[in-house]
């Protein structure tokens, strides 16, 4: 009793503990480390930026900010999250026909002889489709035979397996996935490869003439942008009621249905860097069925006549590689522009992977304009983390002047690398319209890192009280904040670095992303096309063109909108299920991109990086070589290892006899 007693008064006697208000400065240096504390607190002077936080902002977004709000995202900006009304009001569910069987038989008469039971019976099965009719019990009964369907349809096809087959591609399946997944459910099998092909030609048809009037609404918003027109200046039609063309900058790229540049199917993009909507795309196809099987055929009189009835309906609107098509597409997409969006694409963003700026910048010559190009600031900034690996292979297995390979502990480390990276796009954003100075930050970057306290290299860093380099600021307050580097590069590190920051700190490089702008919009869309239509899996025309069109619907505004008019354009019956759930993913892909967008979710995801980085470099450096090609042939194990004793296979160099055993 008294043990209790005096552990309720311990316990009556506890303090409790006060939770101390985080003052701003120390606010300031946990945001800002965040930024650049790779190598301990000792490597915080390149993470010590001072920024402000608009200027934060502008650091670890990646895509301009058009006026439209820091709180907002693109997808935010571009989805309506409305819901769709429904026009139908089936209700589509699973039954097991046994059990309605039996509930239909223990419930109702015949109508007719008022005596037999009635049985459902299914007379034949097309998919998820099937004819029923009803049977009374009673063979007397002469009662006729009702043949109904299971669900709605569209002429001689059930409307529900119009429907899987649209269902399937926006997963990025087919048939084959259908059949997988009936199988386990313990459903008929899909549509026959004939019919299930029929759907998707026609559902293709209807996308691609519903997609060309989502883009015409892409369009008109660019000029309302572009021109300064209100809303109640344009018709129902999208149109601005002039003919007047604009000049608007836009990101370009391409993309393949497959990997390794031998895909038949390609796509090009052209997106506003005013809206981030997707103004125009084309979709290449190299490959035609009929012609590769006439292709050997002779030249003759029914070649010639079969040429000439199927020119006109030749798929194949490419002749070259694959990588041909991205400069091949976009030279399309820019003559088109001006008859058919009263557009002048004047300004190109690309990320000079192709030839395609080359192709289009004289397009508009008749009218003395040539087009400007602009690179991506964010490819510009993956050169710094590619030359720098490409550096490490180099020299892998090599030394350097000091004996030390490049790779290994305080040395050129992923970690490092990683850090280079970050911080010359920091580099390259914060200083839009400076070449020089962006030249002069990139070359800081190195030397900072190799700085020690008997030989301070800091004359690039930014000099004054507001630079981010603290000896540079000591230099002006008179203080002593600056803390030198446990670690610093190694001046033979150095020395073979410093090609790599020559190359990507000149100034002709540095010219063409000035600007700051980004092709980030092409890559998200990318990535929403290959959700529709994946790199992995082999597809036919239709299929790509299906995917790709509700791909750029879906990136410009959203699922539940172009659902609907599309399923209204293909006669399909839409039911308040289906505009719940289209607008239910809408909300979650608005959700997750805010989510993402946050700061301190960006700042969680600097920080694993940075710590999975580290962790890499500890397992390499401890393990050693584990990895790499043609390394560890029996040829090469047996040369490096030396030879051995036949009897207790120990190493013959240094090896006594007498201690075999």
């Amino acid at each position: 009793m008294a043990a209790v007693v005096r552990r309720a008064k311990r316990k009556r006697g506890r303090k409790k503990k006060v939770s101390k208000v985080m003052d701003q400065t120390t606010r300031s240096k946990l945001r800002l480390s965040d930024l650049g504390s790779y190598y301990n607190n000792v490597a915080d002077e390149m993470s010590d930026t001072s920024l402000s936080s608009d200027e934060e902002d502008v650091i670890s977004a990646d895509t301009r900010n058009h006026g439209q709000g820091k709180d907002s995202v693109a997808s935010q900006r571009k989805i309506n999250l409305v819901e769709e009304k429904a026009d139908s009001d089936e209700m589509l569910r699973i039954f097991d026909v046994r059990t309605l069987n039996s509930i239909i038989q223990s419930a109702s008469l015949c109508n007719v002889c008022k005596v037999g039971r009635l049985s459902l019976q299914e007379l034949s099965t097309y998919g998820w489709g099937s004819h029923f009719t009803m049977i009374c019990s009673n063979t007397e009964c002469n009662s006729p035979q009702v043949v109904f369907p299971s669900s709605a349809k569209n002429g001689r096809h059930f409307q529900i397996n119009r429907k899987m087959v649209l269902g399937l591609r926006a997963i990025g399946r087919g048939r084959r996935a259908a059949m997988k997944f009936n199988s386990y459910l313990g459903l008929p099998p899909p549509v026959s490869p004939t019919p299930f092909k029929e759907h998707e030609q026609t559902l293709a048809s209807y996308s691609e003439k519903l997609t060309e009037q989502h883009m015409q609404q892409a369009v008109a918003e660019v000029r309302q942008v572009v021109l300064g027109v209100s809303d109640k200046d344009v018709d129902d039609g999208g149109n601005d009621n002039g003919q007047e063309i604009v000049d608007v900058a836009v990101s370009v790229d391409g993309s393949w249905a497959s990997r390794g540049f031998s895909s038949l199917y390609g796509f090009v993009s052209v997106i506003s860097i005013d809206t981030g909507k997707v103004l125009d795309r084309h979709i290449s196809c190299s490959y035609c069925r009929e012609c590769q099987a006439m292709e050997n055929q002779p030249r003759d009189f029914n070649y010639m006549k079969w040429f000439i009835e199927h020119e006109p309906e030749c798929k194949m609107n490419h002749q070259g590689s694959a990588k041909s098509m991205e400069a091949a597409g976009a030279s399309i997409l820019f003559e088109r522009s001006k008859e058919k969006h009263k557009l002048r694409y004047s300004q190109f963003i690309g990320d000079g992977d192709s030839a395609a700026y080359q192709s289009v910048k004289d397009v508009y010559a008749s009218d003395n304009i040539i087009v400007q190009k602009e690179d991506c600031v964010g490819h510009i900034q993956k050169r710094m983390g590619t030359h720098l690996r490409k550096l490490v292979d180099k020299y892998k297995g090599g030394k350097l002047e000091d004996g030390k390979g490049l790779t290994g502990r305080n040395r050129l480390t992923n970690q490092m690398i990683n850090a280079f990276q970050v911080f010359y796009g920091i580099a390259l954003r914060n200083n839009k319209g400076n070449v020089e100075e962006m030249s002069r930050q990139t070359r800081a970057i190195l030397l900072h890192y190799a700085s020690t306290h008997d030989e301070p290299r800091h004359e690039y860093c930014p000099k004054g009280a507001g630079s981010w380099c603290k000896w540079q600021k000591d230099k002006v307050s008179g203080k002593q904040t600056y803390r030198p580097l446990l670690h610093p590069l190694a001046p033979a590190v150095v020395k073979a670095v410093e090609p790599v920051i020559d190359k990507l700190s000149n100034e002709n490089l540095l010219r063409g992303a000035q600007l700051g702008y980004t092709q980030n919009q092409n890559e998200s869309l990318h990535n929403v096309m290959w959700s529709f239509v994946p790199k992995d899996k082999t597809h036919g025309l239709d299929e790509v063109t299906l995917g790709i069109n509700m791909a750029v619907a879906f990136f410009n505004g959203g699922m539940s909108k172009y659902s609907a008019d599309l399923c209204r354009s293909s006669t399909l019956g839409i039911n308040s299920s289906m505009t719940a759930a289209w607008l239910q993913i809408d909300n979650i892909r608005v959700r997750d991109a805010l989510y993402k967008a946050s700061t301190p979710v960006k700042r969680r995801r600097k920080k694993n990086k940075r710590q999975r980085l580290q962790k890499l470099d500890k397992f390499q450096y401890s393990e050693g070589c584990t990895y790499q090609p043609g390394a560890f042939d029996s040829a090469v194990v047996q040369k490096a290892s030396g030879r051995r004793c036949t009897k207790c296979l120990q190493l013959m160099k240094g090896h006594k006899r007498s201690q075999c055993s």
